[in-house]
């Protein structure tokens, strides 16, 4: 009965699709992040593949 109850106040329906909505946001900012570090590893593994070394000043050789 009570969660009839919950279920039937528009307010706290609300309150309860807010929060998801606040936990949803986060899972995505943290889903990005974690692809941007991906991305980055890529180009740091494919980097030292091609010159077998991680240094920056290397990484200007490879423009020309």
């Amino acid at each position: 009965p009570s969660a009839a109850l919950i279920a039937a106040d528009p307010l706290t329906a609300e309150a309860i699709r807010s929060s998801l909505t606040g936990h949803t946001f986060a899972i995505f900012v943290t889903a990005v992040a974690a692809g941007e570090a991906a991305l980055a590893f890529a180009l740091v593994f494919a980097m030292y593949r091609a010159v077998e070394s991680v240094e920056i000043t290397d990484a200007s050789e490879m423009k020309n």
